[in-house]
Formats: structure tokens, sequence, C-alpha cells
């Protein structure tokens, strides 16, 4: 089910949707391994696809007492990953 990889711009959609579901479902922001479980991503994965958004300026972790949190910063960034275009087609 999950033996194909989606591109970055199709991956970064799916987690940013998971950080809205989670903070929807549970009141609280998601740590990485929270969307892991929901994505069925393993950590290493999103951790990679994390990083790049948070250089895109799309995504944010934040360092609390209850360990990372992540927050959206700029959605609307999404549609600046490179492919973009033709994966929205």
């Amino acid at each position: 089910m999950h033996s194909q990889r989606k591109d970055l711009y199709t991956e970064a959609h799916l987690l940013v949707a998971a950080i809205r579901l989670f903070e929807h479902t549970h009141a609280r922001p998601a740590t990485i391994e929270e969307l892991c479980h929901m994505l069925a991503f393993s950590t290493e994965h999103a951790g990679i696809i994390c990083r790049r958004l948070e250089e895109l300026g799309i995504v944010e972790s934040v360092q609390g007492s209850f360990g990372a949190r992540l927050f959206i910063r700029d959605h609307r960034k999404l549609e600046d990953i490179p492919g973009a275009r033709s994966a929205a087609r």
C-alpha cells in the first residue's frame, strides 16, 4: 500500500494537512512522531520532509518542555516547492 514514494510536493501537502488535522482533533500541536503514526511515515523520512519544509518557511518546529512541536508558518509556500506545478496537474 505504501510501497511507492510520492514527490516532495505531495508529501509536503500530506504533512501540512496532518498538522492541521492533529491540532483539530487533539487541541494541541503535534510532535513529529505523532505525525509519523498518522501518515505511516518512518521518523527518518518525516524528519527529512520537515527539515526541508522548515528551510522553505512552511512549517516551524518549536522546542518546549514536552518536546518539539510542529506548527504551520505559511502554507501558501507549498506552491513554491520545485516541481509543484507539474505535480498539481
